[in-house]
């Protein structure tokens, strides 16, 4: 387990930079707080989440409504995929403040005698950013709305099955595994306007979103055609360390088990709809 003083030097990365910024552990806060300027050049997003926040810049009377967006810290030996909400924090000392649930992931211990000097690993962050704007230009290139972009990147951040949602433009990205020579690949369907066009049989499982506390119920096919308006396939390869992205044209796509469930699972966010009961309604027997 490590120790964090007060104030720490923490890497936190978005969808399309990475950053090494001095933070500072505040206890007393529930979530992160991270500034909108850094906020833009990490490339933080999407917004999936507004939450009231009490605060000392906040009135005493009304909470402040902040939009939250996900990000990744790496705190002391460990990295946590969490969640911070955006302030102008342009007027304070740190660009970022750790909270408690975050540092209760982290396991980290608090030592108020360490400080930081904010001076590391500059060489290692650099090579990361440019690593990450060379993937999302060449995203860019095979998928021309930015905006549908994001569950991709954030799929290979953070792996799983992820979608993105706005008035015009809908996008999921899932991976589909498959072992070859004694290494599991990974390839990565980012699917623009995607559209259920046949589902066959049906699995029932457990499921839990990133916003969700327990985890629920759901009934989802075992094959599913999906029909979009082009993408791109990333395929991810563990052996040489490559990342390459492919072009995927528009037409219609059969997935099926667990890569069909997670399609249909994404396709559910953007149309709203609710899982079954969860964890906490089923009988022990």
């Amino acid at each position: 387990m490590s120790t964090v003083g007060i104030t720490t030097t923490v890497t936190v990365a978005g969808l399309t930079g990475v950053k090494r910024v001095t933070a500072r552990v505040d206890t007393g806060a529930r979530y992160d707080s991270l500034d909108y300027a850094l906020a833009s050049k990490i490339g933080a997003g999407p917004i999936v989440d507004v939450k009231k926040v009490r605060s000392a810049t906040a009135s005493r009377l009304k909470a402040e409504r902040r939009p939250v967006v996900p990000i990744t810290v790496r705190l002391g030996d460990k990295v946590v995929h969490t969640h911070a909400t955006l302030a102008d924090r342009r007027k304070m000392r740190y660009p970022l403040i750790i909270g408690r649930e975050t540092l209760r992931r982290a396991g980290v211990l608090i030592d108020p005698s360490l400080e930081s000097d904010g001076k590391d690993e500059e060489k290692e962050t650099g090579r990361q950013a440019a690593s990450m704007l060379k993937l999302h230009a060449k995203l860019r290139r095979v998928v021309p709305e930015e905006r549908a972009i994001t569950p991709a990147i954030l799929a290979l951040q953070h792996g799983g099955a992820w979608s993105y949602r706005d008035e015009d433009v809908s996008s999921v990205a899932v991976p589909v595994r498959e072992e070859e020579d004694g290494a599991i690949l990974e390839r990565l369907y980012l699917l623009v306007n995607p559209r259920v066009e046949r589902s066959e049989d049906r699995i029932i499982r457990l499921e839990k979103c990133g916003e969700k506390e327990l985890r629920r119920v759901a009934e989802r096919p075992r094959v599913l055609e999906v029909s979009h308006e082009g993408g791109a396939t990333i395929l991810v390869d563990p052996r040489r360390r490559v990342v390459e992205v492919s072009r995927l044209e528009p037409g219609k796509i059969t997935f099926r088990g667990t890569a069909a469930a997670n399609v249909h699972h994404e396709l559910s966010h953007l149309t709203e709809e609710e899982s079954g009961p969860t964890i906490l309604d089923f009988e022990v027997e």
